[in-house]
C-alpha cells in the first residue's frame, strides 16, 4: 500500500510543482492519437500492461466462448474458422496489426499494420481429453493463458478447442491487455462471429499491405518529438487565453490526488491472500444462476457491482472458514471500466474496496459493501481517473515505475472485475451461444483474480489463481454459487 501511496505522492508533487511555477494546465488531454497513415499512440494505461508484460508477467485477457451444437449447422473446423479471421482482419484492422518501439523511449509504442501478417500464426486447434468438460477446459487454458506473447506480432489469438462435451463448440480467445479489456474484448469477440447481412458475401485472402516494410525508426521518433512539441504549443495557447484560470484544472487534481492519498495511507488488511505468486496458475469455470443475481439486487436494493462483490465476499469469508482462518477483510482491487470509445486498448479506473469476509449476516455484508463501494466510487474514482488522464498526457509516472510498483506492492489481496453485455453474440456458422467463461491474468502480488461475466443472460464466474495460495479454487467457485443462492433467499 505504501508503494501505491508513493506514486501518488510523486504526481501530487509534480502537480503541485506546476502550480509553484504557473504552469498552463491541460483541461482535456488528448485521446491516443494516429500518429501516421493509421498508425497509433499506445495508451499509458495500455503501455503499463505491456511493461508488466516485460517484466515477467503474462498479462493476458480473454475468454472462452461456448457454443450450443446445431446439427443442421456445418461443423466448426479449422478451415471454416480461418476464412472467417481473414474476413474479420480485413474489417477489424487491429487484428493486423503489431506494437513498434519509438528509438530511445522518446514515446510510447505504436500500433500499425505488420506487414508480415498471417493469420495461421494465431489460429490453432486442440483436442481435449475425454469427457471434455470444464475439466479439461480448465486445465488447457491454464496452461496456455499465461504464455507470452511474441511482440514482434500482432497480440492475440485463437484457439479451437475440439471435444467437448455434449457436441458443443468452443472458441478459446486470448489478447495481451494493452490489446483490449474485458469489456472491449467481448465486443472484439462477437464481431468474429456470425454476422447474418455477410452470409452471402465471399471471403477473400488479405491484399497485400500498401507499407511493405516496418515504419522507420526516424519517423517514429520524429513522431513522438512533434507530439512533445504539439502539447507545448496547445499548452502555450492555453497560456493566453482571456477569462481562464491556468490552474484550476491543476488545482483540481491536487485536491483529487490529496483525498486518495488519505485511503492509501490507511492501513492494509494483511490476509492470507497477500503472498508473492509463483511460477503455476490454476483456471477455474462455473455457470452461476443469473436469476439469483437479480433476485439478489432487487432484494437489497444494490447495483450489480455491489452484488458481486458481495457474492465474492461471501465466498472468501466461506473459505477463510473452512481453513479456520480468522480474516475480516480483504483489500480488494476493483477496475470500472468505460464502455464508450475507441473498441480497442484499455478505459477502466480503479478504486480499492475492502470486502468483509468476516462472521457476518448476508444484509449486514450488503450493506457495508455498498457503503465501501459508493465510498470508493466518490473519492477514488475522480482521482483514479484523473491521474489516468494526466499521466496519458506526459504524466509524471513512468511506465517502468508502474511495473515496479505493480510487482512489488501487496497492497490488494484480490482483484473482482465484472461487466454485463445484455445481447447474446450471434450463433457462430450456425451454432448459438451459450455462455463465456473469462480468463484473466494473475499478477505478481495478485494470487487471485476473479472475473464475473453476464452475457446474454447468462452469468459466468472465472477464476485465475495461483493454487499454492488458493489450492481450493474448485471450493472458492461453488461457494460464490452457494452465497448467490443464500443471498437471493434471504
Amino acid at each position: 500500500m505504501a508503494r501505491w501511496a508513493t506514486v501518488y505522492r510523486r504526481s501530487l508533487a509534480v502537480l503541485s510543482g506546476w502550480l509553484d511555477t504557473e504552469r498552463v494546465p491541460d483541461p482535456a488531454p488528448p485521446v491516443a492519437r494516429a500518429v501516421a497513415d493509421g498508425a497509433t499512440r499506445l495508451s499509458a494505461l495500455d503501455a503499463s500492461f505491456l511493461a508488466l508484460e516485460r517484466s515477467g508477467y503474462a498479462m493476458n485477457v480473454g475468454g472462452v466462448v461456448v457454443f450450443d451444437r446445431n446439427d443442421a449447422a456445418p461443423a466448426v473446423t479449422r478451415p471454416l474458422l480461418r476464412e472467417r479471421l481473414v474476413a474479420r482482419s480485413q474489417r477489424l484492422r487491429r487484428l493486423r496489426q503489431r506494437l513498434y518501439d519509438v528509438p530511445m523511449g522518446a514515446g510510447r509504442p505504436v500500433w500499425d499494420d505488420d506487414p508480415a501478417f498471417d493469420v495461421d500464426d494465431h489460429l490453432t486447434e486442440a483436442e481435449l481429453p475425454s469427457p471434455g468438460g470444464l475439466g479439461q477446459i480448465e486445465r488447457y487454458v491454464a496452461e496456455h493463458h499465461s504464455r507470452p506473447f511474441d511482440l514482434d506480432k500482432p497480440l492475440w489469438h485463437c484457439t479451437l478447442l475440439n471435444g467437448v462435451a455434449d457436441g458443443r463448440v468452443a472458441v478459446y480467445m486470448r489478447f495481451q491487455h494493452a490489446f483490449v479489456d474485458g469489456l472491449r474484448g467481448i465486443a472484439l469477440g462477437a464481431g468474429i462471429f456470425d454476422d447474418p447481412r455477410e452470409a452471402q458475401q465471399p471471403v477473400a485472402e488479405p491484399v497485400p499491405t500498401e507499407r511493405p516494410i516496418r515504419p522507420r525508426l526516424g519517423i517514429l521518433l520524429a513522431e513522438a518529438t512533434a507530439e512533445e512539441g504539439a502539447r507545448v504549443m496547445r499548452r502555450a495557447w492555453e497560456f493566453t487565453l482571456d477569462g481562464i484560470d491556468p490552474l484550476s484544472t491543476l488545482r483540481r487534481e491536487q485536491r483529487l490526488l490529496t483525498g486518495m492519498l488519505g485511503f492509501l495511507d490507511s492501513p492494509s488488511p494483511h490476509t492470507p491472500l497477500n503472498r508473492r505468486v509463483g511460477p503455476h496458475r490454476r483456471m477455474t469455470f462455473r455457470e452461476l444462476d443469473q436469476p439469483a443475481l437479480t433476485a439478489t439486487r432487487r432484494r437489497y436494493k444494490v447495483d450489480l457491482p455491489t452484488a458481486v462483490l458481495a457474492v465474492v465476499a461471501g465466498a472468501l469469508a466461506r473459505l477463510f472458514d473452512a481453513r479456520g482462518q480468522l480474516c475480516p477483510a480483504v483489500r480488494t482491487l476493483v477496475p470500472l471500466a468505460n464502455s464508450r470509445g475507441s473498441v480497442y486498448g484499455n478505459d477502466a479506473a480503479f478504486v480499492l474496496v475492502d470486502l468483509p469476509t468476516g462472521h457476518l449476516a448476508h444484509e449486514e455484508r450488503v450493506r457495508a459493501i455498498a457503503q465501501a463501494f459508493a465510498t470508493a466510487r466518490a473519492t477514488q474514482l475522480p482521482a483514479s481517473r484523473a491521474l489516468l488522464s494526466r499521466w496519458n498526457d506526459d504524466g509524471p509516472i513512468s511506465n517502468a515505475l508502474v511495473a515496479e510498483v505493480g510487482n512489488n506492492d501487496d497492497s490488494a489481496g484480490a482483484l473482482v472485475s465484472f461487466l454485463r453485455w445484455p445481447r447474446p453474440p450471434p450463433p457462430l456458422f450456425g451454432h448459438p451461444y451459450r455462455i463465456t467463461f473469462p480468463t484473466l491474468p494473475v499478477g505478481a502480488r495478485l494470487g487471485l483474480m476473479v472475473g464475473v461475466v453476464e452475457i446474454g443472460g447468462r452469468l459466468a464466474v472465472g477464476l485465475a489463481s495461483d493454487p499454492a495460495i488458493v489450492p481450493e479454487a474448485q471450493f472458492l467457485v461453488v461457494s460464490m454459487g452457494q452465497t448467490l443462492t443464500a443471498l437471493a433467499t434471504g
